[in-house]
């Protein structure tokens, strides 16, 4: 009998034993991965906001962007998105026809040569006439990109971070005689 109790005696002195191990255990546990997880998230950037006036001129072949305020935008980082028609069909505009006014801007550094469009600058995007008997009827159309656009339609105009892959600003135009 006195065996017993010695083994029993032993037992319930190693149970709070182990119990406080495991809390041990469990606590260092979770304190790496709450570490490991704080240290892998990335300080994020407020995403760019900015305000625009654009128009669209089917006589002048131009869509005019004017910024009217918010956070300065800048060419190298800006993609010009145009949905139009019926299914909606969206594409990106080439970035060689985009002039940001003044064109003689000077680097903000050596480092980045980067073109600025600053609150109450404007910028324009140049397109080209189409025309298909086919498809207008001899009616012209304007070619955005692989889209045609007649005179009188909306379309939507969207600039896009090209960081982010976020909505800067978007807006519906009316291609105007």
């Amino acid at each position: 009998m006195k065996a017993d109790r010695k083994s029993m005696q032993s037992e319930n002195a190693v149970s709070p034993v182990i119990g406080v191990m495991l809390m041990i255990v469990v606590t260092v546990i979770l304190a790496a991965a709450v570490s490991s997880f704080a240290g892998s998230v990335e300080n994020q950037d407020d995403p760019t906001h900015a305000t625009f006036d654009v128009s669209c001129s089917a006589s002048d072949k131009l869509i005019v962007i004017k910024h009217m305020g918010g956070d300065v935008i800048y060419k190298e980082d800006i993609k010009i998105m145009i949905s139009h028609g019926l299914p909606k069909m969206t594409g990106f505009l080439p970035k060689e026809n985009l002039t940001f006014y003044p064109v003689d801007q000077s680097p903000r550094s050596a480092a980045e040569e980067k073109t600025a469009l600053q609150p109450g600058q404007m910028a324009t995007y140049s397109f080209i006439e189409w025309q298909n008997s086919s498809y207008s009827a001899g009616k012209k159309g304007y070619l955005f990109g692989h889209q045609v656009v007649m005179v009188g339609e909306t379309f939507e105009f969207a600039l896009v971070d090209v960081n982010t892959e976020n909505n800067i600003f978007v807006t519906n135009v009316v291609m105007e005689p």
